[in-house]
C-alpha cells in the first residue's frame, strides 16, 4: 500500500513538472492551428479534428492565448492516461503489474513527448487507456443494454474526432471482442452496434469534410528508426516477449484484450507513423499496451534471477529516460558536440524520417521572433493599413502567425480551400482571399495590397497564379531566423500591390 502511495504522489509531482514545461518551446504548427481553428465559428476538419480544436478552445478561453494554455491538457491527459493504465493493470493482473506498467509508460519518450505538447497523439493516448477499461465494465456487467457501452461509443467517437486515424479505434475493439470465444457473441449483440453506430457518424464527417487520405511511408527503415526513437529498445522487448507467449498455446482472455488493441494501432503507426509532423507522435497509444504486457510478461521470463532481472530493469529504464530527455530538449545533443542541425522546410523538417541528419524541432523553434519581424514590417509600413492582408505559402506557416500576431490582421494560406483566420478577425468581416482556391473576387477588392511570407527554401518568388493577381511585387526582406548560432529557417517577405480580380 506504501509503494501505492508513493506512485501516486510522483505522478501528481510529475503532471506540476510538466505543467511547468509547456512554456518552455513555441507552439508547433498543429498546435498553433488547434487554437486557431478553436477560435473559428464552426467544425475544423481539416489537418486538425474537431476535438482538438473544441478542447484548444477550452483552455486558451480560460487560461488565454498563451503556450501553456494551448498545451494545459497534455499533462492532465497524460495523467488520466497513466491512472487508466493502473486501473486497467490491477483488473487484469494485480497492483504490483500496475505499478511498473505506469512506470515504465511514464519514461518511454514517445509518452513524455506526449505529455508535453498538445497533439493528436497526446489525446490518443488517453482515449485507448480509457476506452479498454469502459469495454472491461461493460464484459463485466454481461448486460444487453447498459450505460457502459454507451461509454464505448462515446469514447470510439472522440477517438475518431480527434484525428481520422483514430477511426481505428472500431477495428480495435472489434478484434478485443473477436479474439476470445467467449466474447465473440457481443460483436452481434446491442452493445457493439450502439458503438458502430457512433463510428459511422463521426467517419461521415472525415468522409464528407476531411480530405484526401495519404499513402504508408513504404521506406521501411524510416518507421523502424522512429521505432526506436519513440518507443525505445526496452519496450521493444514486449514484443519478443509477446511473440513467445504466443507460441505457448492460446491467448489469455487478458492477453487477447491487450493484443487486440495494440496490433491494429502498432500496424497504423509502423505505416503512416513516418509521415508524422514533429512532435506528434501519432497512433503511439499502442505503447499502452506493450508496457502491460512488458510488465506481466518479464516475471515469466525462466531462467533470469530476481536480481538480474532487476538490473535489466533499471538499465532498460535508464536508457529510456535518456532517450526522453534527447528528444524532449534536442539541444542536449548539441552540447555534447554532435553538430546537429535543425531541419529545414525542403529537408521535410516536419517529419521523423531524417531524424539522423536534422533536428526536427525546428517545427516548436523561433516562432514568435518569425512573428515579430513580421509584425515590425507592417508597423513601419509607410502604406495605409487598411486593406493589407498576409498571405503565407502553406498553413503550417499560417497557423503559427494566426497564433502569434497579436494584430488585426487576417493571416491566410492560398491553395487550400480551409480559411485559418486571425482568432482576432472581426466577426463577419471578409477579405478577397478567404475562399483560397481562387483569387477572383471582383472589383470590390479592386486595388488590395497584401504581405507574401514563405519559408520555404526552395521559393524564390509567389506562385504564378497568385503573381498573376497582382499589379506589382516587391520583396522586402530575407531574414533567417537563428537557435543557439544555428539556422532555424529562412524567411522571405513580398510586398503584393494593387490585387486586380481575373478578367474571365
Amino acid at each position: 500500500m506504501q509503494r501505492q502511495r508513493f506512485l501516486f504522489s510522483a505522478l501528481a509531482l510529475l503532471t506540476v513538472w510538466r505543467l511547468v514545461l509547456l512554456p518552455v518551446r513555441d507552439l508547433c504548427p498543429d498546435e498553433a492551428l488547434a487554437v486557431v481553428a478553436g477560435g473559428a465559428d464552426g467544425w475544423s476538419w481539416i489537418e486538425t479534428g474537431p476535438l482538438m480544436a473544441l478542447l484548444a478552445k477550452v483552455s486558451t478561453g480560460l487560461l488565454g492565448s498563451t503556450e501553456l494554455a494551448a498545451r494545459f491538457f497534455a499533462p492532465m491527459l497524460a495523467l488520466i492516461t497513466s491512472l487508466c493504465v493502473w486501473r486497467l493493470a490491477r483488473g487484469l493482473f494485480d497492483a504490483q503489474v500496475a505499478a511498473w506498467s505506469v512506470v515504465i509508460l511514464n519514461v518511454t519518450p514517445a509518452f513524455n513527448l506526449a505529455a508535453v505538447t498538445f497533439t493528436s497523439g497526446t489525446v490518443f493516448f488517453a482515449l485507448f487507456a480509457a476506452l479498454p477499461l469502459a469495454l472491461c465494465e461493460a464484459l463485466h456487467r454481461a448486460r444487453r443494454w447498459d450505460w457502459s457501452w454507451g461509454l464505448c461509443a462515446a469514447l470510439v467517437a472522440l477517438c475518431a474526432m480527434a484525428d481520422a486515424r483514430g477511426l481505428v479505434a472500431l477495428p480495435c475493439v472489434a478484434l478485443a471482442l473477436g479474439l476470445p470465444r467467449n466474447t465473440r457473441r457481443h460483436l452481434r449483440g446491442p452493445g457493439f452496434v450502439i458503438i458502430a453506430a457512433a463510428w459511422v457518424f463521426v467517419a461521415a464527417g472525415w468522409l464528407l469534410f476531411g480530405g484526401r487520405i495519404t499513402a504508408p511511408c513504404w521506406n521501411v527503415a524510416a518507421p523502424l528508426v522512429r521505432l526506436l526513437l519513440l518507443a525505445s529498445p526496452v519496450v521493444l522487448i514486449a514484443l519478443y516477449l509477446v511473440t513467445r507467449s504466443l507460441r505457448r498455446g492460446p491467448l489469455s482472455p487478458q492477453h487477447a484484450l491487450l493484443v487486440g488493441f495494440a496490433l491494429p494501432l502498432l500496424v497504423l503507426d509502423l505505416g503512416w507513423g513516418a509521415w508524422d509532423r514533429w512532435p506528434c507522435v501519432g497512433l503511439s497509444a499502442w505503447l499502452v499496451f506493450a508496457t502491460l504486457m512488458l510488465a506481466h510478461l518479464a516475471r515469466e521470463v525462466p531462467r533470469v534471477s530476481t536480481e538480474r532481472m532487476i538490473t535489466l530493469r533499471t538499465a532498460g529504464i535508464a536508457l529510456a529516460a535518456l532517450q526522453t530527455l534527447a528528444l524532449l530538449h534536442t539541444d542536449f545533443i548539441r552540447t555534447l558536440g554532435y553538430p546537429w542541425p535543425f531541419a529545414q522546410r525542403v529537408d521535410g523538417w516536419h517529419t521523423f524520417t531524417r531524424f539522423h541528419r536534422a533536428d526536427p524541432s525546428s517545427s516548436t523553434t523561433g516562432w514568435e521572433n518569425t512573428a515579430e519581424i513580421v509584425r515590425e514590417i507592417v508597423s513601419s509600413s509607410s502604406m495605409e493599413r487598411a486593406g493589407w492582408f498576409i498571405i503565407t505559402s502553406d498553413w503550417l506557416l499560417a497557423a503559427e502567425l494566426g497564433f502569434y500576431l497579436p494584430t488585426d490582421l487576417p493571416v491566410i494560406r492560398p491553395n487550400s480551400g480551409h480559411p485559418i483566420a486571425h482568432p482576432h478577425h472581426r466577426e463577419g468581416e471578409t477579405t478577397p482571399f478567404t475562399p483560397w482556391e481562387r483569387y477572383d473576387f471582383g472589383e470590390h477588392y479592386l486595388g488590395a495590397n497584401a504581405i507574401y511570407i514563405t519559408d520555404d527554401a526552395r521559393a524564390k518568388g509567389l506562385p504564378a497564379d497568385l503573381r498573376e493577381r497582382f499589379g506589382s511585387v516587391d520583396i522586402i526582406t530575407i531574414a533567417e531566423i537563428k537557435h543557439g548560432g544555428q539556422r532555424v529557417r529562412t524567411l522571405r517577405i513580398f510586398s503584393c500591390h494593387g490585387y486586380r480580380p481575373s478578367d474571365g
